[in-house]
């Protein structure tokens, strides 16, 4: 069972990677200011921010099994997908108020923003954290999903 569970994290780690770092460096190119960086500092900042989200992913699955009842990552139902997007969300919006109250980053001008709690976040990063989570469990449990039907 132990080696299933393991599996089944490492393909969410990997396609919560992989989902990450695609929608990173499309969105950082078109909705953040990187002007006045050194194109291999975005480079290092850009794949830092991918590792983290990888991890978020694995958070936000771990948090929201839990809120479904169950102990590891399984193909989820209507309750656990609920769970999923609103765990996502809530991070979504926590994290970026986090990040924009530390002055982590600055947006571009095309970066559709709204207001949380006296603070401009950004919506693309609150829907990337809300929907690649998400996309990675379906993608890293379709597989057991096909085995069991």
């Amino acid at each position: 069972m132990n080696v299933i569970i393991s599996r089944m994290t490492g393909r969410l780690l990997l396609w919560g990677l992989a989902l990450n770092a695609a929608w990173e460096w499309v969105q950082c190119t078109y909705l953040y200011d990187m002007s006045g960086s050194a194109l291999w500092k975005g480079a290092v900042w850009m794949s830092a921010a991918v590792v983290a989200d990888g991890f978020i992913v694995l958070a936000v699955t771990s948090i929201a099994a839990r809120l479904d009842g169950k102990s590891h990552l399984a193909a989820p139902d209507a309750k656990g997908w609920l769970a999923l997007l609103s765990i996502g969300l809530a991070a979504g919006v926590f994290l970026e108020w986090v990040a924009r109250v530390l002055n982590l980053w600055n947006y571009g001008p095309l970066m559709p923003t709204l207001s949380v709690a006296g603070v401009t976040v950004g919506l693309a990063p609150i829907v990337q954290m809300t929907l690649l989570p998400a996309l990675s469990v379906w993608l890293a449990t379709r597989r057991e999903k096909g085995q069991a039907g």
